[in-house]
């Protein structure tokens, strides 16, 4: 658990640590509103909204009240969808974060990014990739503001990366690392248009 001395009354707390985290989680859900147009990483079961897939991150709490979360994607084993991530993207994870909007600005995904982040250098991940509306500039300035780097650009969708190392420049990749990243998205939006999405983007 973790605490920010300019926000005394939040807590960080890795998701695992959550108690009853499925109540939690799935309230935190299902009061977001205007902030599902852009994220949607959830599904609905049962007339209520909840997590498309199991998450490895942090919450930020306040009280006993998740406010925002930064993950990543953990597909369960031996799907489809996993196979793809094992083939392609090995190296990375597919992140992801959402705050109620008025926790926004607060650099609390910012916070929680970087415990996140370290938490995926002890999986063994080297850099995060992800997905975001090509017409959401908030998006597009946040990344731009921290480097990230393209994999690819659509009408629709600019899929990211960046490295996990703070030694090294969040946009920096290898011409082997970046091919493999870019077949993996084309393989996506191949099974996207097909009817059989493997991931968020």
């Amino acid at each position: 658990m973790y605490t920010r001395p300019s926000l005394p009354a939040l807590t960080y707390v890795n998701l695992a640590d959550v108690p009853d985290f499925e109540e939690k989680i799935s309230n935190f859900i299902n009061d977001l509103d205007e902030e599902l147009i852009t994220w949607r990483d959830y599904k609905i079961e049962d007339d209520k909204k909840k997590l498309k897939n199991k998450v490895i991150g942090y919450a930020c709490l306040d009280g006993d009240k998740i406010i925002a979360i930064n993950y990543w994607t953990d597909y369960k084993k031996y799907t489809l969808r996993y196979f793809i991530f094992k083939l392609f993207f090995f190296k990375e994870y597919e992140g992801g974060m959402v705050a109620k909007k008025n926790y926004q600005k607060l650099g609390i995904t910012t916070d929680l990014k970087k415990l996140r982040d370290s938490l995926a250098q002890k999986y063994g991940y080297v850099r995060s990739i992800g997905g975001f509306d090509a017409d959401n500039k908030a998006m597009l300035d946040y990344s731009q503001k921290r480097k990230y780097g393209t994999i690819k650009k659509t009408d629709k969708t600019i899929y990211y990366f960046f490295n996990l190392d703070p030694n090294i420049e969040p946009n920096s990749i290898n011409k082997l690392d970046k091919y493999r990243l870019r077949i993996g998205i084309e393989i996506i939006e191949i099974c996207n248009y097909l009817g059989k999405p493997l991931s968020r983007f």
